[in-house]
């Protein structure tokens, strides 16, 4: 592969976007319900992949001094990526994020929720097409603060696992299930949120969670192992795990489209069960990291947990659509394509 194509997508770490994804898709199964419209789900599959990226880029220009002494082989200290091109690429990449949420809200407002007005009479009504690009500029200030002026502060952690709940939010940004099933809103302010089911922030929640624990795992593999880095790292991925492997079942705040697609109630039994396995390499890892505190371990600890994000989200695509079991299938199978792209393209 051309050296300066490779440098560029280990700039992105092009081998992770497919983790973004998989969001997206659970997400947008969790609030629209069905796959029906192809084209709004790859738009924010789109934005999503953009910000994954333009996020990566972001922590590279701002890690430069760090990275000369810690990652000397990173392509803006070899200069293989120019800190000029890597600029133009962060600005390439936010605009075309944007232009994709104002694509996939357009689809959404015209195919799905047409001319119907959304809200009560006389209250401010935020319009469908605008819901994807609310919560695309939201992520795109998360990731602004997380790698810019809260890069070294306590509370970075918390920021880099709400971008993971953002983007899977972003996925959920229409809505479209609970808006053919409820009646005009009451509320002043309409938006996406609006029609979220709990079983939405729970997930969202979840995943949030879980990345949190990943990113005190990253701290401590830049700065060499710590264990109190690595036990609050264990301790938030095993949050998240158990909020989505009991948050669920309990829930009855679901919409009533979902009663009628679904199979939940057959399998919901067996549901926390299947959490933890798919979880347990993750975990597993992530223990041992915390009781050997050595680099290697730690590495390999993120990167099995980065995985498992993949496995998870295929677990909430099954949750959300059972009948559209494809669907969870191709989701856990973006496994292959990022194993795959490990081998030349490291994703951390």
């Amino acid at each position: 592969m051309n050296q300066k194509v490779l440098g560029l997508l280990r700039l992105i770490r092009f081998s992770n976007t497919p983790t973004a994804v998989a969001d997206i898709v659970a997400g947008y199964l969790l609030a629209v319900g069905t796959i029906v419209e192809w084209p709004p789900l790859v738009a924010l599959a789109l934005c999503s992949v953009c910000l994954y990226s333009f996020g990566m880029v972001l922590n590279d220009l701002n890690d430069l001094e760090e990275d000369r002494t810690n990652n000397p082989g990173r392509p803006l200290v070899t200069g293989i990526v120019s800190l000029a091109e890597a600029r133009g690429i962060a600005g390439m990449l936010v605009a075309v994020a944007v232009l994709s949420a104002i694509v996939a809200g357009w689809l959404f407002q015209t195919e799905i929720v047409g001319d119907e007005r959304l809200g009560s009479k006389g209250g401010v009504v935020i319009p469908p097409w605008s819901w994807s690009l609310i919560m695309a500029v939201g992520l795109i200030l998360s990731i602004w603060l997380y790698d810019g002026p809260l890069k070294r502060s306590f509370v970075a952690p918390f920021v880099m696992g709400s971008c993971r709940g953002l983007n899977l939010l972003l996925g959920a940004s229409l809505p479209a299930l609970t808006v053919m099933d409820l009646e005009p809103a009451t509320t002043i302010l309409v938006g996406p949120w609006t029609y979220w089911t709990t079983d939405v922030w729970v997930c969202a929640l979840a995943m949030t969670s879980y990345v949190t624990g990943i990113t005190w795992y990253a701290r401590s593999e830049s700065s060499g192992p710590q264990r109190w880095h690595l036990c609050l790292g264990l301790f938030f991925l095993g949050l998240g795990i158990f909020i989505l492997a009991f948050g669920l079942i309990f829930l009855e705040d679901r919409p009533l489209g979902r009663a009628s697609i679904g199979t939940w109630k057959k399998f919901e039994i067996w549901w926390p069960l299947a959490m933890c396995l798919l979880a347990y390499g993750g975990i597993r890892r992530a223990i041992n990291g915390v009781l050997v505190a050595s680099e290697k371990a730690v590495r390999t600890a993120i990167i099995t947990a980065l995985g498992s994000l993949v496995l998870l989200n295929g677990a909430i695509c099954l949750y959300a659509n059972p009948q559209q079991w494809q669907v969870a299938l191709a989701v856990a199978a973006l496994m292959i394509p990022i194993k795959y792209l490990r081998s030349a393209i490291p994703p951390t």
